[in-house]
């Protein structure tokens, strides 16, 4: 097996998702609460997979779910807008 697929799919899927978790909670404020950014970015997430699926382009699979997620959640974390308290 060629090692360059997974390596672009993970790497893919991490990084194109990161802008999502720092513009999603800078826009939207109530994004800011953890569990309203998982609600809304896995709506986000099921809209592209399903897309996918009805143009048949890509596939669904749970890892790009997974990899999506942890790409939105990390920058989320890291410009440290995820999980504060309104008076923070």
């Amino acid at each position: 097996m060629n090692i360059d697929i997974p390596l672009k799919n993970l790497f893919g899927n991490l990084v194109l998702f990161l802008p999502m978790g720092l513009y999603a909670t800078f826009f939207v404020k109530k994004l800011n609460r953890l569990a309203h950014f998982f609600i809304s970015i896995t709506g986000l997430l099921l809209l592209v997979e399903i897309i996918q699926i009805v143009t048949r382009r890509g596939s669904f699979d749970i890892d790009d779910y997974i990899l999506n997620m942890l790409g939105a959640l990390r920058k989320g974390l890291f410009a440290g807008r995820l999980g504060r308290n309104k008076g923070d």
